[in-house]
Parts: C-alpha cells; structure tokens; sequence
C-alpha cells in the first residue's frame, strides 16, 4: 500500500458511568511515519486484532493549525496542537448531539494546510440483539459467535465495536448498517483476553483533501439500547 499524507479529525459522543459526554480528537501523519507502538495484527472475517507493545518515544507529527468543531449553540470544542504536533483530546460531559445535526470542522492550518468540512450527525443504531439490561450491559461467552441484530441503519453508515487495551490487545469490527445483521466469529472474540469490555458505535465518516492530505471527518454516537436510554457494552466471559 502507497504511503500516504494522512489525518483524522473525529466527534461524536459515547457514554461512561452512565453518563453521556462528546468528545473531539486530531492526528496526523506523513508518509513512514514512525509509531510509538509495535503491533501484530491478526484478521477474523470483518474483525481486527492489534496486539501491540511500546517501541519507541512517541514521534513528532504534524500539524493542523487550531482546529475548531461546533454544531451551533449546543457545541463547540477548540484544539490547540502541542509543541509535538499532537492534540489532546476535548471532551465536555452531559451533551449527546442530535441525530441529522450538521457539525462544521475547520482548521487554521500548519504543517497540514488549512481545511473545513461540514459533516451530519448520524442517528444512533439500536441494538435489538443481544439483549441488554436496564443500563445497556451485556455478558457474552467468547467461545460463540456473537449474532447483532440493530435497527436504523442506512448507508454510509457503518456499526463499529472496539475493546481492548494500548499498549495491549485491541479489537476492532466494522459492518455496514443497512442489513441490520451483523456476527463477530468467536475467534476474534478468544484473541481477547477475559473481562474485556467491548463497546458498540455508530459510524460515519467522510474524506476530503487538503493540499497532499486526505483527512477523514469522522463522527460518532454510542449505538443504543432500543429505548434510547444507554449505550451498549458488552464484557467478554
């Protein structure tokens, strides 16, 4: 694969403890990109496991200039890059944003030129299946395939499931929405350790270029219980 001129500026929001907060990140990286991290990757159907270990300080990256994020009155967060290049995360709790809500990002520009887009919130799947409890928790044995069945979806959107620990083991599954079916192999699950907490999103992502650039605008919800009440997570047994 050609290395590439690359960065991702992503928002959306998710729930911790049972509260719900948004949160806004940035990375960008240019061509051999030296990684903090060492990792092996294994494939199991449209999942990905990373096991990964620290391998060197962490490099300088470049950057974007400030780069501002507002969906109008409800929300707006502002990143300043570090000395390294990087961004540290932003994250307000007590906001969900709306689903079809339309978010502008806009950057300044720096080592990464200048560039603004205009992405729409997506609305959050709910999952039917498997069954939740009253705050959205799960259990699931590894050793089964694990069979989702969700509603709302539509294309261009996509159900993400994540867990796992940095350095560590990280899994990582995406499937598009509109079947509303999807089925994670024990397999991938088995690579986890035991206790792992997985945890469901709504995706939605779109590229634009800025000078040598592709920049992913990504945006995100926690994917719900079907009353809309809490964001699903699932700890591996």
């Amino acid at each position: 694969m050609e290395a590439t001129y690359s960065g991702v500026v992503q928002v959306g929001w998710y729930e911790n403890a049972l509260k719900f907060s948004t949160g806004v990140s940035a990375s960008f990286s240019v061509p051999n990109q030296a990684s903090a991290l060492s990792c092996t990757t294994e494939v199991f159907g449209p999942c990905r496991v990373n096991t990964c270990v620290s391998a060197v300080a962490a490099p300088a990256m470049p950057q974007a200039g400030v780069i501002s994020v507002s969906n109008g009155e409800m929300f707006s967060a502002t990143l300043t890059p570090n000395s390294d290049g990087s961004y540290a995360g932003f994250s307000e709790t007590g906001i969900s944003l709306p689903g079809e809500d339309q978010i502008t990002i806009s950057a300044t520009g720096g080592d990464v030129p200048a560039f603004s887009g205009i992405i729409v919130q997506p609305l959050a799947l709910l999952i039917t299946a498997p069954v939740a409890d009253s705050n959205g928790e799960v259990s699931w044995p590894r050793d089964t395939d694990l069979a989702l069945k969700f509603e709302r979806g539509v294309p261009k959107i996509q159900l993400v499931i994540q867990g796992g620990a940095s350095p560590g083991a990280l899994l990582g599954c995406t499937f598009p929405s509109e079947t509303g079916l999807a089925s994670i192999p024990a397999a991938a699950l088995q690579a986890m350790p035991l206790g792992t907490r997985l945890t469901f999103f709504t995706y939605h992502a779109e590229p634009i270029t800025a000078g040598e650039y592709t920049i992913v605008l990504k945006n995100f919800s926690a994917a719900m219980t079907p009353d809309k009440a809490h964001g699903i997570h699932l700890t591996l047994q």
